[in-house]
């Protein structure tokens, strides 16, 4: 996967693919919570155990651009319960932390874009 996102704050931002792909609330919660149709712990992308749709960070420059490159393992876009067709990608307002958390919860909070 490629991400290239522009008009961010300078820093880290966690970016997730989330539940839905409603993206109409100006904060984002219309797009629900982390997609994580296995009910995995939060935990670091590369770890044993973490959200599907936890991509991590990106980090912006002072341009508020930033790019990614990365695999992610246990997402598909074909048709199917690990499909991430159709779902929001959201990139928060700030880092995600690779600590553990319930099933559903939200490590990093408001929403960027």
């Amino acid at each position: 996967m490629i991400a290239n996102v522009e008009g961010l704050k300078a820093g880290d931002h966690a970016y997730h693919v989330h539940e839905k792909g409603d993206c109409s609330a100006p904060d984002g919660t219309s797009a629900g919570g982390h997609f994580n149709p296995s009910s995995h712990k939060h935990g670091r992308p590369d770890g044993d155990e973490h959200h599907e749709g936890d991509f991590g960070n990106l980090t912006a420059g002072k341009d508020g651009k930033a790019t990614k490159t990365f695999v992610m393992k246990g997402i598909t876009i074909a048709d199917g319960p690990t499909s991430i067709v159709g779902k929001g990608f959201i990139v928060h307002g700030r880092r995600t932390t690779s600590r553990r958390s319930r099933p559903g919860t939200r490590a990093a909070a408001s929403r960027a874009a």
